[in-house]
């Protein structure tokens, strides 16, 4: 039954589940393409702290603290949700230099400068990096 359901679906140009029947009513994401992402600003969000590690000189703990909502069902949450993230000296280097005015690629070329590796693992690395602190929403990108 079924199959069959799936089969006139796909005939009819329909999708096959039920999440891709809201597809014609999502925004489609703005492809951005390498030179805009090069030229985007990372900003930091406001509600993390930085604080410089005992154990290595070099690395960098982000400590992000959420304070608890005020809705109904946030009361079963802690007042304070506080989470660590260790860097590296490499990504210590990076972060330090989001400052809200520095494009990604004026990053980059600290990063090469800095580190003496070429340019392009520098590129990979740095937007990489950029892009997992920005998917756990330690930064936001201005795109210009």
């Amino acid at each position: 039954m079924i199959s069959a359901w799936v089969e006139s679906a796909a005939r009819r140009g329909e999708p096959e589940n039920m999440s891709g029947l809201l597809d014609k009513w999502r925004k489609p994401k703005p492809e951005i393409d390498r030179q805009q992402s090069l030229a985007a600003i990372p900003v930091r969000n406001q509600a993390i702290a930085e604080e410089k590690t005992e154990t290595e000189a070099d690395g960098l703990v982000i400590v992000t603290r959420i304070e608890r909502s005020n809705r109904w069902w946030s009361r079963f949450a802690p007042p304070v949700i506080e989470q660590r993230i260790e860097l590296d000296e490499m990504g210590a280097f990076v972060f330090q230099r989001i400052d809200g005015e520095r494009t990604v690629r004026q990053i980059m070329k600290d990063f090469v400068k800095h580190f003496r590796v070429n340019r392009r693992e520098a590129e990979l690395a740095t937007a990489e990096f950029i892009r997992k602190l920005a998917q756990k929403r330690l930064i936001s990108l201005v795109i210009k």
